[in-house]
C-alpha cells in the first residue's frame, strides 16, 4: 500500500481528523446498466429526503465544514465535494456520469457526508502526504480549472498537490486506463463510521468495477 502521513502541523489544528484508504486493482467502464440503476434510486431517496439548506448541517459534512473554518478557507466559497454534490442532487440537477468508478465514489460521497479522493496509483510519485497547503499553490482541478488549495487540508507526492476534499487534480485522476486505485475518504468528525464506510466501499467496488486485492486502512 502507498505511504501516507499526516503532518504534526494540521493534526495539532485539526486533532480529530482521520483518513480512511482503501486501495485496489479495479477495471474503468463507461457504465453499467446495474450501477445506473442503484445510482438513480440513491439520488431518488436523497432529493426527497433535505433540503438544500439542511445538506451543510449534514454531520460528517458540518465538519468538514468546520475544518475548512478552523484553517482559514471559506467552506461555502471551496465547498467540500460531499456537500457540492449532495446540493446539485437536491437542487433536482443529478449528477455527470463519468465511468463506473468515479460513479461510484460520488455515491459512497453524497449518502455517507464524507468528501472522498479517488487517485490513480500508477500517477503518485513516492509516498503521499497530508498537510495545509502553502500560499500560492493552485493546480488543475477536475472540472474546474484552475483551483487555488491553499489553506486547505492538501495531499501532496513528490510532484506537487493533487487532492483536497474540495477538488482532486487532474493529474491523478482515475481515467479509462487506470488499473490501480487509492481512495481517502476525509473524515473531521472524528466519531463517524469510517471502518462501515470502508467496507461498503470494498463491496460495491467489488461489485461493480471487478475490484481485487482489496486493503483498508485507517490513519
Amino acid at each position: 500500500m502507498k505511504n501516507i502521513f499526516i503532518t504534526e502541523e494540521i493534526k495539532s489544528k485539526l486533532p480529530d481528523l482521520r483518513l480512511g484508504v482503501l486501495e485496489a486493482d479495479i477495471r474503468v467502464v463507461y457504465s453499467i446498466a446495474e450501477l445506473d440503476d442503484r445510482l438513480e434510486q440513491e439520488i431518488d431517496i436523497l432529493f426527497n429526503k433535505y433540503e438544500v439548506e439542511d445538506i451543510k448541517n449534514r454531520p460528517i459534512i458540518q465538519a468538514t465544514r468546520n475544518a475548512y473554518k478552523d484553517l482559514g478557507k471559506d467552506p461555502n466559497r471551496y465547498r467540500p465535494s460531499a456537500e457540492a454534490l449532495s446540493r446539485r442532487i437536491v437542487q433536482g440537477k443529478g449528477l455527470y456520469q463519468v465511468n463506473n468508478a468515479v460513479d461510484i465514489v460520488n455515491w459512497l460521497s453524497f449518502v455517507s457526508g464524507f468528501s472522498i479522493g479517488a487517485y490513480d496509483v500508477e500517477q503518485i510519485n513516492g509516498d503521499v502526504t497530508l498537510d495545509i497547503a502553502p500560499e500560492g499553490i493552485p493546480y488543475e482541478a477536475i472540472g474546474r480549472g484552475q483551483l487555488n488549495v491553499s489553506s486547505l487540508p492538501a495531499l501532496r507526492d513528490i510532484d506537487g498537490y493533487f487532492g483536497t476534499p474540495t477538488s482532486d487534480s487532474d493529474r491523478t485522476s482515475i481515467k479509462p486506463a487506470t488499473s490501480k486505485m487509492v481512495l481517502v475518504f476525509y473524515d473531521f468528525n472524528g466519531k463517524a463510521d469510517l471502518e462501515l464506510w470502508l467496507h461498503q466501499s470494498g463491496e460495491w467496488f467489488e461489485q461493480f468495477a471487478g475490484a481485487e486485492n482489496i486493503k483498508t486502512r485507517i490513519i
